[in-house]
């Protein structure tokens, strides 16, 4: 009878084993978003440790609840260290990417952003990347590589952003749609995603980009009182000065359009000045040109 009982203790203190490693598996898949590989590693170590105690436990005569109590107390240790050490990683993720945005938004080094920003994205817990690569593709588009931005920003789901983060999203699609000779699409984007973006108006880090996306879109569409709404609304909310370029540039083309042609020569000229992103001359020297015929 005793030799039964230890039989039936065992193969329940297995099943519990067993359920524990499965569970753990399912915990690690998660904490894989956090350390990669590193996770898979300590999942290796976890379940061979386990095992190694079970087969030890089988040799020498050790309480069975004990182990288990032992070894629930290890996962749990682990457990929290993976939390603590993904939660310090992503803080300095945090921190490492305050220090990037301004490359471009403030010191429009395009190429100096995207270099940075490969860097981090290669260090990033998956769970980060949809962000980051969609300010790669921003950092694309900037340095006038539209093709290579429109390659990133369609590899991502954005079913997998949260709301805002989804408007972001097509905000910088219909941009680099457009930027790539293909207004119709990019138009086709803001029309799809019009309720959405509507909701962001307003919003502090959204408002001026959204206007902007706008304006273009108005002026393609030769709706030039529409474009100047927006255009001012732009103006007066943005703050970052890679898009208040962007805005300048529209004012000078406007400005074309209104047959103001020297205050569009001098608004570009002041423009240059301003030393713009690579995407910006580009536009700005195709501007000039036309101005030149008139």
């Amino acid at each position: 009878m005793e030799k039964e009982r230890k039989r039936i203790i065992w193969i329940n203190w297995h099943k519990k084993m067993l359920y524990g490693i499965i569970r753990t598996i399912f915990l690690q898949i998660g904490g894989n978003i956090i350390l990669r590989g590193k996770t898979l590693l300590l999942l290796a170590v976890g379940i061979t440790l386990g095992l190694s105690v079970s087969l030890f436990g089988k040799k020498i005569d050790i309480n069975h609840n004990d182990m288990m109590k032992y070894y629930l107390f290890g996962a749990l240790l682990i457990i929290i260290i993976l939390i603590s050490v993904g939660l310090f990683r992503v803080y300095r993720l945090k921190n490492v990417y305050s220090t990037i945005i301004p490359i471009l938004n403030t010191q429009k080094d395009s190429q100096r952003f995207i270099s940075e920003l490969i860097n981090l994205v290669n260090k990033a817990p998956n769970f980060t990347r949809n962000l980051l690569e969609i300010n790669l593709a921003i950092g694309y588009s900037a340095n006038g590589e539209d093709d290579k931005a429109y390659q990133i920003i369609t590899s991502i789901d954005p079913r997998n952003l949260s709301e805002e983060n989804q408007a972001g999203y097509y905000i910088n699609l219909f941009a680099i749609t457009y930027n790539r000779g293909d207004e119709i699409a990019a138009i086709s984007i803001l029309e799809e995603n019009k309720e959405l973006l509507q909701r962001y108006e307003n919003h502090p880090s959204l408002s001026a980009a959204i206007s902007s996306n706008m304006v273009y879109r108005y002026i393609t569409e030769q709706d030039f009182d529409n474009a100047k709404l927006y255009l001012e609304k732009a103006d007066t909310l943005c703050t970052i000065p890679y898009i208040k370029d962007t805005i300048d540039y529209l004012k000078a083309v406007i400005m074309m359009n209104d047959n103001c042609l020297e205050e569009a020569r001098l608004q570009l000229q002041q423009l240059k000045e301003n030393k713009p992103t690579p995407s910006l001359r580009i536009k700005i020297g195709k501007l000039e040109e036309m101005l030149s015929l008139m």
